[in-house]
């Protein structure tokens, strides 16, 4: 009887500190430990609340452009320094790096497309506050084919992407899943590669990379296009405590999308101040003229939004962001009890309107970019 006492009392013990040592079920999937990376290691991250810390995707187009403009906007700069507060822009190859120091504590704000988004509002409190990329994934092969006649065919993917998520829908929309075809996840920079020695039969992929790969292939096509969209969202706290500051920022994304509008000359302009920001992540095999820049810029955010507005329709059940909230669960990237509340109450409308009622405050039509480097 005392043995059956003592083993009742073990497996209580374990009980509650397992309960202590998960108090947030819904953290457990969360971004890999970059804490080592050779690059980011060597980032220096804000120790007060002074330094406002954000990460940016110089690789990825119209977003890295508006992300590293933050760092060149004196209108900015001078508004921050009034109250106190500075800026520290920091590169990273994908958003889902960025996540990683986000939930950290590192970042205060970051972008990142559509999925990246969605973890960081399970994994982190985050608001969500407006759209820097409204643009396209494309599937591209060397031959035409029509989306039936995928069976069967090798198809390079990034695992865990909008483009990953479209690709399955468009199988879907033909009656097929992703045991009609052979998937093989690849890094983005590696598909056309693959596809020029036929290695595979098709590549998805997003901008700049499907404008590169048919730059330099001449005999790749596009066989369809489907919707992406990228994102700039802040830590809740960061929010919740600092919004003047999130106010004054989101006004320089409002002012960096409308000097962007004016002129073609300010569009190769920003090209050519946002490259370093690419540079530091030793890309020089992935050069990116300011003409490809110009063309994307205008193809993936001004053609659509020059005021950054956050798409409605989206956060419906039976939007595009619902489906890849469900995708996401379906391949356990996130936990099963997943809130879509939450995650659809992390999307703030009402922000971007108020700062543009205000826009003599916020002096969105006011611009301190320099001349030249």
């Amino acid at each position: 009887m005392r043995i059956k006492i003592f083993f009742l009392i073990l497996l209580v013990i374990i009980f509650n500190s397992a309960c202590k040592q998960n108090k947030n079920p819904l953290s457990v999937v969360s971004s890999p430990n970059l804490s080592n990376h050779p690059l980011y290691s060597t980032y220096k991250f804000g120790e007060d609340e002074s330094i406002i810390d954000i990460g940016i995707q110089p690789l990825s187009i119209p977003p890295g452009i508006i992300g590293a403009l933050f760092g060149y906007d004196g209108v900015l700069r001078d508004s921050l320094s009034a109250k106190g507060y500075e800026i520290r822009i920091h590169p990273f190859y994908k958003s889902a790096d960025s996540n990683f120091f986000l939930e950290r504590g590192d970042l205060e704000l970051a972008t990142g497309g559509d999925m990246p988004a969605i973890l960081a509002a399970v994994n982190v409190d985050v608001v969500i506050t407006s759209l820097v990329k409204y643009g396209y994934s494309s599937i591209i092969s060397d031959e035409f084919m029509l989306i039936s006649e995928f069976k069967n065919k090798r198809i390079g993917y990034p695992h865990i992407s909008n483009a990953h998520f479209s690709l399955l829908e468009v199988l879907k929309s033909s009656g097929m899943d992703e045991k009609d075809t052979e998937l093989i996840p690849m890094k983005i920079v590696d598909m056309a590669g693959a596809l020029s020695r036929g290695d595979i039969d098709l590549f998805t992929t997003w901008e700049p990379n499907s404008s590169l790969a048919l730059k330099e292939n001449s005999n790749f096509m596009v066989l369809h296009k489907s919707l992406n969209t990228s994102y700039l969202y802040f830590s809740k706290i960061f929010f919740d405590k600092h919004l003047e500051a999130v106010n004054y920022i989101l006004a320089s994304q409002l002012r960096s999308m409308k000097w962007l509008d004016k002129s073609e000359n300010n569009r190769f302009l920003a090209a050519k101040l946002t490259a370093p920001a690419r540079f530091d992540l030793n890309t020089d095999s992935m050069f990116i003229s300011p003409q490809l820049i110009n063309r994307i810029i205008l193809g993936d955010l001004l053609s659509v939004s020059s005021s950054g507005e956050l798409p409605s329709g989206e956060l419906n059940l039976s939007g595009r962001i619902y489906k890849e909230f469900l995708f996401l669960k379906e391949l356990g990237k996130l936990p099963i009890e997943s809130d879509w509340d939450k995650i659809k109450k992390s999307f703030n409308r009402s922000i971007l309107e108020n700062i543009l009622d205000q826009r003599i405050k916020y002096k969105i039509n006011e611009y301190m970019y320099p001349l030249i480097l």
